[in-house]
């Protein structure tokens, strides 16, 4: 009887969570859907055609050497790293052909999901600075991350596809790595450390996740209400360190330099000759 009442309790507490994640959720699904309805027909523009057609006559899978260890599309003049966000961008135009509105559908579900992360990090970040997760708050910033007018470029213009899958791997690391504190799983640590990779596998900017998980740890839960020692922290945001450390020079080994973009190219209109 004892069990059996622990486990209708847990039940109990389940459904009272998603009982209350429910309705800002859908709030915030069918307010995305309402601003982006009429761009759900846009039609490709610009590179999008250049891309697909690369992709569709040049699937990244088929010569996974080039794909992990060579330039993103073997474009040296950009030194773009995105093996991971490539390769589902492959598999989108092996489904969908020459079709943007289904490309625009699934990047508009991949937002939205990204959203519900915002909320999901924003109700944590909460109960982590004051003990409590259910105000307005975490839905505000979700909304306003899901409406914010410059998100429509990565959303419906389909070659930004990099920006779009690298942001929710991102946000599903980071948000993986908020369990792990809350309760020191390490499934969840892992599952940190997987989204982290993924996210570096996308777009560079991804790189940042190791100093923000440092900042969570030493701003927030060394000043929360029951305080853990900055020492004791360490072992939890080292370890992404060390894995931006190896991208690093995984990116070395590739382009002879640990970071870059667009300056080499800039450099050549500057200097034409």
């Amino acid at each position: 009887m004892p069990a059996r009442d622990a486990a209708a309790g847990s039940r109990a507490l389940t459904g009272g969570r998603w009982g209350r994640a429910l309705p800002p959720l859908a709030v915030l699904f069918l307010a995305t859907l309402a601003f982006y309805a009429r761009a759900l027909d846009r039609p490709f523009t610009s590179e999008d055609f250049l891309l697909i057609r690369f992709l569709a006559e040049n699937p990244p899978w088929r010569d996974l050497r080039s794909l992990l260890a060579a330039p993103w599309l073997e474009i040296s003049v950009v030194k773009f790293y995105r093996p991971v966000a490539t390769l589902l961008y492959g598999v989108e135009i092996s489904l969908f052909g020459g079709r943007p509105l289904s490309y625009n559908a699934v990047h508009l579900l991949v937002h939205v999901a990204n959203a519900g992360m915002v909320w999901a990090i924003a109700r944590r970040l909460g109960r982590g600075l004051d003990g409590r997760g259910e105000t307005l708050a975490p839905f505000a910033a979700a909304l306003l991350f899901a409406l914010y007018p410059l998100h429509p470029n990565a959303v419906v213009f389909s070659a930004s596809f990099a920006t779009l899958f690298g942001a929710a791997f991102f946000l599903a690391a980071f948000l993986f790595y908020l369990r792990f504190r809350e309760g020191g799983s390490f499934a969840a640590w892992t599952g940190a450390m997987g989204f982290f990779v993924l996210a570096l596998g996308s777009y560079e900017a991804a790189a940042v996740l190791p100093a923000l998980l440092a900042a969570y740890d030493h701003a927030v839960l060394a000043r929360a209400p029951s305080p853990r020692r900055h020492l004791a922290l360490l072992p939890g945001s080292l370890p992404f360190f060390g894995m931006l450390g190896l991208y690093l020079l995984l990116r070395r080994w590739i382009f002879g330099v640990f970071v870059g973009g667009y300056e080499e190219y800039s450099q050549r209109l500057l200097a034409p000759q």
